[in-house]
């Protein structure tokens, strides 16, 4: 007998407990959906931005030709898989020998790009 007595509160609170819930919800939206009468609101949806495959073809540099650089854009970037985007400029011990991914004409250009100076080995 005290089991149903219990029982019977146990479900009249839960109930209870439900209906605040939900009241409180719904007043809770209400009060976010509601706006002055002198403010106008707009909604715009837009498609989320995708980030480009490659992202040297959005950048200020130029190709490269062979493994040069044209001499008026001598900073070579170079994508790697380890390090990133680095750049090597001319003072660089093998810069010779690096192939280029993309040139730029200084280096602020370059870093602008996302490239950075390789740190030492």
């Amino acid at each position: 007998m005290k089991f149903s007595s219990n029982h019977k509160k146990l479900t009249a609170s839960l109930a209870l407990l439900g209906v605040l819930t939900i009241t409180a919800c719904g007043q809770g939206n209400q009060q976010a959906t509601e706006t002055p009468a002198n403010q106008t609101t707009t909604t715009t949806n837009t498609p989320a931005a995708t980030p480009a495959a490659n992202t040297t073809t959005t950048t200020a540099g130029v190709p490269p030709t062979g493994n040069d650089c044209p001499a008026d854009a001598p900073i070579k970037g170079v994508d790697t898989t380890k390090r990133g985007k680095i750049y090597h400029t001319t003072t660089y011990p093998d810069y010779k020998q690096v192939k280029a991914t993309i040139c730029f004409k200084d280096v602020a250009s370059a870093e602008k790009a996302g490239y950075k100076l390789p740190q030492a080995k």
